[in-house]
C-alpha cells in the first residue's frame, strides 16, 4: 500500500530557512559593497598622496600634533632613540 505523507511542515521549514539565508546573503552583499567603497576611497587617497620625500615637518605636525609633545618629552629626558626601532630596522653596518 502507498502511504501518503504530509510534506507541508517540512516545506514550511525549508522556506523559512531559505528566507533567513536570503536575508543573510543580502546583508552580506550590503556590507561587502560598503567595504569595497571604503577600500576604493583608501586606494584613491593613496594614489593621490604626495610622496614621503615631499613631506615637511609642518605637514607631519599638522597630521599628528602629538608628535611635537612626544618629541619634546624625549628630548627633555635625554632619550634620542625610538623604542623598537632597532628591532624593526636592524643595523646593516658590520661590527
Amino acid at each position: 500500500q502507498i502511504a501518503k505523507v504530509d510534506l507541508q511542515s517540512q516545506l514550511q521549514t525549508i522556506a523559512a530557512f531559505e528566507a533567513k539565508a536570503v536575508a543573510s546573503a543580502e546583508l552580506y552583499v550590503k556590507e561587502t559593497q560598503a567595504n569595497l567603497a571604503d577600500l576604493s576611497e583608501t586606494i584613491k587617497n593613496i594614489e593621490e598622496a604626495r610622496p614621503i620625500t615631499q613631506l615637511t615637518v609642518e605637514d607631519v605636525v599638522k597630521a599628528k600634533p602629538e608628535v611635537v609633545q612626544k618629541t619634546e618629552e624625549m628630548v627633555r629626558k635625554g632619550k634620542f632613540t625610538v623604542d623598537g626601532y632597532d628591532e624593526k630596522f636592524p643595523s646593516l653596518s658590520l661590527m
